[in-house]
C-alpha cells in the first residue's frame, strides 16, 4: 500500500455552490481557528476558503495528504459553529414506513386542481348572474302595479307602487346576503380543515430501530430546511434500520437517544445512560468513549477506569489499546499504564502480536513481545 503523500489531492464539486451566506462562505479558513498542523495540511492542497470546505464530503477529506479522523471531526465542528457543513448526501429519508425516499422524484399522479378551479370560477360566475338577477314572480308584479297605474280611470296611489319596489329590492339585498354568508361560511370551514391536516402531519414521530432509540423529527408533507442537527439524526436512522441484532459477548449495546451515546442489555434496560459524544462496543471488558472531544475508557458499570484524556483511542485487542496524545500514537494497558511510548505518527490494534505502526514517515510491522518493527 502506498503513502498518502504519494495521491495527489484534487478539490471536488467546483461547480457546487452551497446555499449559504456568501460572507460566510468566503472566509478564509484560517479564521475557523485550527490547529497549525490541520490548516498546514489543508493549504497544501490548496483549500483556503470555507467554500473550498464545503464542496467536499467527508470521504474527500480522509484523501488529504496527512488528515486523519480528528482532523476531520475538527474541521466539521468548526464549520458547524459558523452554521455550515461539508456537502451532503441528495437522498435523505422522509418517511418512517418506506426505506427512503428521493427528495428529486416528482409524483406522476395526475393534476385535476386546474379543471376543478375553472369549474368553481364557472360556478361561481353563475351564482353572481342568478343573484344579481331579479326574481321574475316579483318583476311580474311590479308590472302589473305600473300597468294599473298607466290605466285611465283608476287611481292608485304612486306611494304604494314605489313601496312594492321597494319590498322587492329589499327581497333581492337579503338572498345576496344569504348566499354570501353561506359562501365565507364555507370557505373559513374548508381554510379550518387545512389548517388540522397540516398540525397533524407537522407533529413529531418518534422512530425504534432493534435496540435503539431515535427522536426522528420528519415531516412528511411539508418541505422545509432541516437542521445539521435534524439531517445528522436522520442519517443515523438510515444508516442503522436495516442492521440485524448484533450479539455482543459483554452483553450490552450502545444506544443513540437525543445526540448522546449509552448502553442497554438484551431485555432493552438502561444500563449506561446516554451521556457520551460517542461510544464504542465493549471489547475485552472495557468499552471507549468520548466526551468533551477527549477519550478514556469504562466498565460495564460505567465507571471510567483510564481517564478521559486521549485525543484519539481504540479498543482494546489483545490487552493493548492504541490511543492518541498531541498527535503522537502509543500503547496502554487495561491500568492505563504506558507500554509502548507516544512516538508514532500512527498505529493499528494488535492481531495476533503484530501492529502495523508509522514512523518517520514509514509504515512498519511492530511485534508486540520486542517492539521490533520490520519496515513492509
Amino acid at each position: 500500500m502506498s503513502d498518502k503523500k504519494n495521491i495527489k489531492f484534487i478539490k471536488p464539486n467546483q461547480d457546487y455552490t452551497p446555499d449559504w451566506d456568501s460572507s460566510i462562505l468566503n472566509k478564509d479558513i484560517e479564521e475557523l481557528g485550527l490547529s497549525d498542523y490541520t490548516l498546514s495540511k489543508l493549504k497544501a492542497v490548496e483549500i483556503n476558503k470555507v467554500l473550498d470546505l464545503c464542496r467536499c464530503q467527508m470521504r474527500h477529506m480522509y484523501k488529504i495528504p496527512g488528515i486523519s479522523k480528528k482532523n476531520v471531526f475538527e474541521v466539521l465542528k468548526k464549520l458547524q459553529v459558523l452554521g455550515v457543513d461539508f456537502k451532503r448526501s441528495l437522498v435523505v429519508a422522509t418517511t418512517i414506513e418506506n426505506d427512503s425516499v428521493d427528495d428529486n422524484v416528482v409524483s406522476s399522479k395526475p393534476n385535476n386542481d386546474v379543471p376543478q378551479k375553472n369549474n368553481n370560477q364557472n360556478q361561481t360566475k353563475n351564482n353572481k348572474f342568478k343573484e344579481n338577477k331579479p326574481n321574475k314572480s316579483q318583476e311580474n308584479k311590479v308590472n302589473a302595479c305600473e300597468q294599473k297605474a298607466n290605466k285611465p280611470n283608476v287611481d292608485l296611489n304612486k306611494n304604494a307602487i314605489q313601496a312594492q319596489k321597494n319590498k322587492v329590492n329589499n327581497n333581492n339585498k337579503k338572498v345576496n346576503e344569504n348566499q354570501q354568508s353561506n359562501q365565507k361560511n364555507n370557505f373559513a370551514n374548508q381554510k379550518q380543515n387545512s389548517q388540522n391536516q397540516n398540525q397533524q402531519n407537522s407533529e413529531p414521530k418518534r422512530l425504534k430501530v432493534n435496540s435503539y432509540e431515535l427522536d426522528a423529527f420528519i415531516n412528511e408533507n411539508i418541505s422545509v430546511k432541516k437542521t445539521l442537527k435534524q439531517e445528522r439524526e436522520e442519517k443515523i436512522a438510515k444508516a442503522i434500520k436495516d442492521l440485524p441484532q448484533l450479539k455482543n459477548e459483554d452483553g450490552l449495546y450502545k444506544f443513540y437517544k437525543h445526540g448522546k451515546w449509552g448502553y442497554k442489555n438484551e431485555a432493552g434496560k438502561v444500563i449506561i445512560e446516554p451521556t457520551y459524544t460517542e461510544a464504542f462496543n465493549f471489547k475485552e471488558g472495557l468499552a471507549c468513549v468520548e466526551l468533551n472531544e477527549r477519550c478514556g475508557f469504562i466498565n460495564k458499570q460505567g465507571e471510567v477506569v483510564i481517564p478521559i484524556e486521549y485525543d484519539t483511542a481504540c479498543s482494546f485487542s489483545e490487552g493493548l489499546a492504541s490511543v492518541t496524545k498531541d498527535d503522537k500514537c502509543g500503547y496502554i494497558d487495561k491500568e492505563g499504564n504506558i507500554v509502548f511510548d507516544f512516538i508514532y505518527q500512527a498505529a493499528t490494534s494488535f492481531e495476533n502480536n503484530i501492529a502495523l505502526v508509522k514512523k518517520d514517515g514509514k509504515w512498519g510491522y511492530m511485534d508486540r513481545t520486542t517492539g521490533e518493527i520490520r519496515l513492509r
